[in-house]
């Protein structure tokens, strides 16, 4: 706050300090002679302001590699502190540069139909061509104004958007049951086996010996707030081998009928170099047909091979390669159970599966009816079984994550940031034009008295507020969503490699740019209205003053 407040008194203080040492004499040379260029042109400001930036966006990428690479907590790497101002030095080197350019630009156009402008064309272009540096201040207030504006927007839509696609990938589906199955031996029931859970229920036995009774399935199916629902089985410590190969441990084995996964998993689209039904349609086409992780490829694993897997006491199982994949529903690459082996992934078919080795417990994902509740979900699912261990319902984690302290915090931020940005451009927008109106009556004075109509007046403005106030929203729109694209991923700075999957990406939509350019396109419109009003209450008699010019 201190700071803010010398920063305040310094700009109001220092200009006029700098003014109170010129004569009116020497104030009417500086006038009359060429104006000098800014002091941000000459000191390259804006390559300064855009050399930071760039070489803060390559310090983040490359402490997200590491991060990656080495398996580290982010905690445990420093962080940088220009990691907060990147963004900012970034808008103002690129609003910087843009505005070295465009006076250029405008000189060009007014040179190409120099003979043929109507006076009021004529007369904005040389007054945007030579202005100086009040209307590049305008069009640099403007453009850091929309800029952050876009950005914050930007921001706190890909962070809830991230924050949502995290947890449908992490839960797979609307809903994931898992139920206890009875254990039994040749001499009949023995346990009952599966995942202990909140809901309570026998022991858990670690490994399955024996056989299972498997519940019927067709009760989730039925249930009036399911839509649809399949059978995925999941062992996390499985291992396979390449047949005359490598063996590889370490390895998550999902078992899935691919229609019904393909119909109720959530995947977003782009994480694979086609779209995930092409891989599931490969699995359709043998029962035997595997999907592996990418990982096990750049351990040696190539298309086509067979490959054998197996767990606990399970038999082997012979499968063929066909295919690799980055992501898969609920797969996280980047966690490791063990801190010298990657993670794997095998993806097979379930019935498949379950005719080689013995059937054991699985979970069962459900596709919930637009409309049913989280409470009439649970109250149909415990009145076709008691045996329930777990049940994750993404809904309800949404929920959570929507109220985590921390998330409605940033979202604070970034909104009222959002707001206040463009409060101030609208505030600043009229207060420039009132004063530049004022200063400008002795000109617009001259004009109709050497024959212009008020009404080309009012047209000479107008094409002015598009040279510097619509030319500038535009850019800042621009630079805006650039700086999304390049920077809104810093909003994952802190977090760790296994926290950001499926990967993190920038989300804008179009209902967002509506809103900003509505409100945008209200306050130009807003001040177009108060320079007519200024303008038809000008007085060519008082404006125009023997010996004033």
């Amino acid at each position: 706050g201190v700071a803010a407040a010398t920063l305040a008194l310094g700009t109001m203080l220092l200009p006029a300090l700098q003014a109170s040492r010129t004569t009116i004499v020497l104030h009417k040379q500086q006038i009359a002679r060429k104006t000098r260029k800014p002091i941000w042109k000459l000191l390259f400001v804006d390559f300064i302001a855009l050399g930071i930036s760039i070489y803060g966006l390559y310090r983040y990428q490359a402490r997200s590699e590491i991060i990656q690479i080495s398996g580290l907590e982010a905690s445990e790497l420093a962080l940088d502190p220009m990691l907060f101002f990147i963004s900012t030095f970034f808008v103002i080197g690129v609003g910087l540069l843009f505005l070295r350019l465009y006076p250029g630009l405008v000189r060009l156009i007014f040179r190409l139909g120099r003979r043929r402008w109507s006076p009021a064309v004529f007369s904005s272009l040389v007054q945007v061509g030579r202005g100086g540096g009040k209307d590049q201040f305008l069009m640099l207030f403007i453009i850091l104004s929309i800029s952050v504006g876009v950005f914050n927007a930007d921001a706190a839509r890909t962070l809830n958007q991230n924050v949502k696609e995290q947890i449908r990938y992490r839960v797979g589906a609307d809903a994931v049951v898992t139920e206890e199955w009875v254990r039994v031996s040749d001499s009949g029931p023995i346990a009952a086996a599966g995942p202990g859970g909140p809901f309570g229920g026998p022991p858990t036995i670690e490994e399955p010996t024996g056989r299972y009774v498997e519940p019927e399935f067709r009760r989730f199916q039925e249930l009036p707030e399911v839509m649809l629902s399949t059978a995925v089985f999941r062992e996390e410590q499985a291992s396979g081998r390449v047949f005359g190969g490598e063996s590889f441990g370490n390895v998550t084995l999902l078992g899935i009928i691919p229609q019904e996964f393909g119909t109720i998993a959530w995947f977003r689209n782009g994480l694979l170099p086609f779209h995930w039904y092409n891989y599931l349609n490969l699995m359709a086409e043998s029962p035997a047909a595997a999907l592996l992780s990418t990982s096990l490829r750049d351990e040696g694993v190539e298309l086509g091979d067979p490959i054998y897997m197996q767990w606990k006491d399970q038999p082997t199982t012979l499968y063929y390669v066909y295919g690799f994949v980055d992501f898969w529903p609920t797969f996280n690459p980047y966690e490791s159970r063990n801190a010298n082996s990657r993670r794997h992934l095998a993806v097979v078919n379930l019935p498949y599966l379950q005719a080689m080795t013995a059937k054991e417990p699985y979970e069962v994902w459900l596709k919930l009816r637009p409309g049913a509740t989280s409470q009439e979900l649970y109250d149909s699912i415990h009145t076709v079984s008691s045996r329930i261990t777990s049940l994750t319902d993404v809904r309800q984690e949404l929920i959570r994550a929507r109220n985590d302290p921390l998330l409605q915090g940033t979202n604070g931020t970034l909104s009222l940031g959002f707001l206040v940005s463009l409060g101030v451009c609208f505030v600043g927008f009229l207060i420039y034009w009132t004063f530049a109106i004022r200063e400008r009556t002795l000109q617009f004075g001259l004009f109709r008295a050497m024959g212009m109509t008020k009404s080309g007046i009012i047209r000479m403005l107008a094409i002015e507020q598009i040279l510097v106030s619509a030319v500038a929203v535009v850019a800042g729109f621009l630079i805006g969503r650039v700086t999304s694209e390049l920077f809104a991923p810093l909003l994952q700075v802190g977090k760790n490699a296994t926290d950001t999957v499926p990967p993190f990406r920038v989300i804008s939509l179009l209902q967002d740019q509506l809103r900003i350019g509505g409100f945008v396109a209200v306050m130009l419109l807003f001040g177009f209205v108060i320079l007519a009003v200024f303008l038809s209450r000008i007085r060519i008699h008082q404006a125009v003053k023997l010996g004033e010019e």
